[in-house]
């Protein structure tokens, strides 16, 4: 989630969760990552601690993965 943007899995939890769990809520801990401003690599800062060079390598790691 860290690489791929925190935002955007709690966008998609918010729709899929009611229709695969009884629940209709985020996870407070999803809930509580956005709210704190967390995007993953994209600012460092995510489910992981990253200095903004770390953030940066594995960024560009899971880039290359992808080709």
């Amino acid at each position: 989630m860290d690489l791929t943007g925190i935002p955007a899995y709690c966008a998609v939890m918010s729709d899929l969760l009611p229709e695969l769990d009884c629940s209709k809520q985020v996870p407070l801990l999803m809930t509580r990552l956005v709210e704190s401003g967390a995007q993953g690599v994209a600012n460092a800062k995510g489910f992981y601690d990253y200095t903004p060079a770390q953030a940066k390598t594995v960024g560009k790691a899971f880039l290359e993965i992808q080709l």
